[in-house]
């Protein structure tokens, strides 16, 4: 049910507290197809659904977006979009132990090859 969604959502990711303290942000999308998938609704749900980019919302954390579906309305927070796609939103309890994919981190370019030295003077 949605106590065992919740609790594996994501899979092997990271709490929103880990991700904070590893200094890693998740993205917004990320964000909510992870909750609408611990409350047992396929992510793709999401598909269409935008966050409200006026200069309010930013500052807001993302539990306090203002989330916009595909047909133009509303909706404050993720589990107002739950309750919109007819799903059970999650305990606070429950959005605690959310489990979010780490972002994957561009890899460092490779590193050149140091120049040729030049040959000591005779």
């Amino acid at each position: 049910g949605i106590e065992e969604a919740a609790g594996s959502a994501a899979g092997s990711g990271l709490t929103k507290m880990e991700m904070a303290a590893a200094g890693l942000k998740i993205s917004p999308g990320t964000y909510l197809r992870t909750y609408i998938s611990a409350c047992g609704g396929d992510p793709a749900l999401v598909r269409g659904w935008r966050r409200q980019t006026d200069d309010s919302t930013r500052a807001k954390p993302l539990s306090r977006i203002t989330w916009i579906s595909p047909s133009g309305q509303p909706h404050q927070g993720r589990s107002a979009v739950a309750r919109a796609l007819g799903l059970t939103p999650l305990t606070a309890k429950q959005v605690q132990r959310l489990r979010y994919p780490v972002p994957r981190r561009q890899s460092a370019p490779p590193l050149a090859p140091p120049p040729p030295q030049a040959a000591p003077p005779p």
